[in-house]
């Protein structure tokens, strides 16, 4: 249940050093994943989901003390649906975004913001 922001903060109430690691690895393969590709027109573009609530997670946010702590740095004071991260690889997939390129995009209500 760990998000994939593990790769840029720490989480207080969720362990999970190996699972932190690698999604750290995620974001630079994609840096080095668009440098490789990019004499072939290929992109890489990563995304980093903050705290999602899906059908895996929704037990866990119905303990008030868990919702709190994990929610008290979200600024938009929710926790994301699955649609607000299918939103943006809608537009990480459209034409729009044809200029972006070896980033992550941070989808996390403002969580990794302070």
């Amino acid at each position: 249940m760990l998000p994939k922001i593990a790769g840029w903060i720490a989480f207080e109430t969720l362990g999970g050093l190996a699972h932190c690691a690698a999604k750290g690895g995620v974001i630079a393969m994609t840096r080095q994943l668009a440098m490789e590709g990019r004499n072939h027109n290929i992109r890489a573009v990563s995304i980093s989901p903050g705290v999602i609530q899906t059908p895996a997670s929704r037990e866990a946010f119905e303990d008030p003390e868990f919702r709190a702590k994990t929610l008290e740095r979200v600024m938009s004071g929710r926790p994301g649906q699955p649609e607000d991260i299918a939103n943006v690889a809608l537009f990480l997939a459209s034409d729009e975004s044809s200029f972006v390129n070896g980033v992550d995009i941070v989808a996390d209500g403002g969580m990794t913001a302070w």
